[in-house]
């Protein structure tokens, strides 16, 4: 369904999507306060922006952060001094240095990750049953089937010379 759409999602729908919603943001921020073997959530946030988006600088990650670039810049001083950056200068601007992950932020973001699944699974174990861990199971299935649906092709406006289409 698209906004174009004529169509409406039925009461169900709109209801479960809602509580969709708030289940996850609930769920990430519970995720995000679990403990971080001593990192800060600022330095973790750092950890995994270097790790999805690969190399920056101070700048660029102070912006991607939204926090101001000497604030960045202590951030970074502490993630080195634990050893889980590195800092390269940059070819093209010699005053400025190219942040990456070094081999040990890459293994401190992995055991994290490892860390909080273990953690989600432990308390999915102790508060739900086999039967409602099936049905998370399902609900899961079903919503993975909708992530992977591909979007609906991106519709040009109408004009009074050429009726909608496909772009």
């Amino acid at each position: 369904m698209t906004g174009e759409s004529t169509q409406r999602a039925s009461d169900a729908a709109q209801a479960a999507a809602e509580e969709l919603a708030m289940v996850v943001r609930r769920l990430i921020r519970r995720l995000g306060s679990a403990p971080t073997g001593g990192l800060t959530p600022s330095q973790r946030s750092v950890l995994l922006r270097l790790e999805k988006d690969g190399a920056s600088s101070t700048t660029f990650l102070a912006i991607a952060e939204g926090v101001r670039s000497q604030s960045m810049t202590a951030t970074l001083k502490s993630l080195d001094a634990l050893g889980l950056i590195e800092r390269q200068p940059d070819p093209d601007d010699g005053r400025r240095q190219i942040i990456t992950l070094s081999g040990e932020g890459r293994d401190r973001v992995a055991r994290d990750r490892r860390e909080r699944r273990s953690w989600l699974a432990e308390e999915m174990d102790r508060r739900f049953g086999p039967e409602q861990l099936a049905t998370i199971s399902e609900a899961l299935s079903l919503l993975g089937e909708l992530a992977d649906q591909r979007p609906p092709a991106p519709v040009r406006p109408a004009t009074a010379d050429a009726p909608l289409r496909p772009l």
